[in-house]
């Protein structure tokens, strides 16, 4: 596939972002060089400030101008409410669901477009194919993905099936029951009072030396050092992917999706892009996932085979 065809997509907010951050943030995204934007609250249901009607309102604005418009489920669905939740922002199949949680499928099979989401940790050819029965359109590949792996799984794909990968952003790690930021303060998740607003960029864990490790929010756990594979896109896109994904930054992040645009259009290399974009966040990005090493390494010329089996 030509880079100039593949379409950026815009992430889901990672962080528990205030309101009105959030109804600016997704103002500018109309205008922003980008194909596809992911709404929703995707990490805890509980810390979301908009109301179901409000995300709406987003998506009908985005979708005039021209946005694909795209709800995300957290990776851990808990309450029968929250099911129900997911399948009103489908709006009666007008928008697609990014599915993190396999108890949504059913839910949602035949009455709304399904995307199967980044937290499915699909890595065999038989988990897409039975996601495509259960009506999935496109699949976001795992976070952890190396190139020969999504090489060899987009492939085999029918053409019913679109391939994502992330190119650009801070990686979530791991989720758990129990939320980091209020237990911290000596609060139960059900009396949480929003701990994790205190901190809406995550609390930053450091290494004894200093070395930035994890960033913990809430229930999630995230890379300390954002991945960028922008320098790759060359390789993730002859690996199938007609989609690119980028998280949405603390600042900036208009600015990095233009960059992308212009490295897939022939405007600026790979490299260039990488370089104006860790300018930007201030910080040097890693690919090591890609090239099967440690995901916070930075690899700049393979010199070992892929670890993965």
């Amino acid at each position: 596939m030509s880079a100039a065809k593949v379409r950026i997509s815009l992430g889901p907010l990672a962080f528990p972002w205030a309101r009105d951050r959030v109804l600016a943030f997704y103002e500018q995204a109309a205008a922003w060089p980008v194909d596809i934007v992911c709404l929703g609250e995707s990490v805890c249901a509980k810390r979301s400030r908009l109301a179901a009607r409000e995300w709406l309102d987003i998506a009908k604005r985005l979708e005039s101008a021209g946005r694909e418009a795209v709800f995300s489920s957290p990776p851990a669905l808990e309450t029968p409410g929250e099911l129900h939740l997911a399948q009103s922002l489908a709006d009666g199949g007008r928008y697609a669901v990014e599915v993190n949680d396999v108890g949504l499928l059913a839910r949602l099979r035949g009455r709304a477009p399904i995307v199967a989401g980044p937290h499915l940790h699909v890595f065999n050819a038989a988990t897409l194919r039975t996601l495509i029965r259960w009506g999935a359109c496109r699949w976001v590949a795992p976070y952890e993905i190396d190139a020969p792996t999504l090489k060899e799984l987009a492939a085999g794909l029918p053409s019913c099936l679109e391939t994502e990968a992330f190119v650009l952003g801070t990686v979530p790690l791991a989720y758990s029951a129990g939320c980091f930021a209020a237990a911290r303060r000596g609060l139960g998740r059900k009396d949480c009072g929003y701990a994790c607003g205190d901190a809406p960029e995550g609390e930053a864990v450091k290494s004894l030396e200093g070395e930035a490790l994890f960033v913990q929010d809430g229930k999630q756990t995230l890379s300390g050092r954002p991945a960028g594979l922008l320098a790759e896109l060359p390789a993730v896109i002859a690996a199938g992917a007609s989609v690119v994904r980028v998280q949405p930054l603390a600042r900036g992040t208009g600015e990095v999706l233009r960059a992308v645009r212009d490295a897939l259009d022939g405007r600026l290399t790979g490299a260039a892009a990488l370089e104006a974009t860790e300018a930007i966040l201030g910080c040097r990005t890693a690919n090591g996932f890609w090239h099967g090493g440690a995901g916070m390494e930075q690899v700049v010329v393979p010199l070992w085979p892929s670890r993965r089996p």
